[in-house]
């Protein structure tokens, strides 16, 4: 029978990449640089999304300022009223969270 290796508990406020802790402000701050990236694409606006996706304008540019989170479900609405899918949105993310823990 194998062992199974302990975890240790990472931090209620964060989440760990390759063994590095992240803070929501991080985590935060990556979405705000994956949607800048997409917008630099021409595969996102903030002001066509809010309205077709029915976001608040105010909150999303908040979200796009890295002072807001957001979950599953406005991620999904963010991706069906883009030119872009939730996959390739979390895929932007997940890079942008490899750089914080390897370029901190």
């Amino acid at each position: 029978m194998a062992t199974r290796e302990k975890k240790e508990a990472i931090d209620d406020r964060a989440l760990s990449i390759a063994g590095h802790s992240i803070s929501e402000a991080e985590f935060n701050g990556c979405v705000r640089l994956a949607l800048r990236t997409l917008a630099a694409r021409g595969e996102f606006s903030p002001n066509k999304t809010s309205r077709q996706a029915s976001l608040d304008p105010s909150f999303l540019r908040r979200v796009m300022q890295g002072k807001r989170s957001i979950g599953l479900f406005t991620l999904f609405k963010i991706a069906s009223a883009s030119d872009s899918s939730a996959q390739d949105i979390v895929e932007l993310i997940e890079g942008e969270l490899r750089k914080q823990v390897t370029d901190p």
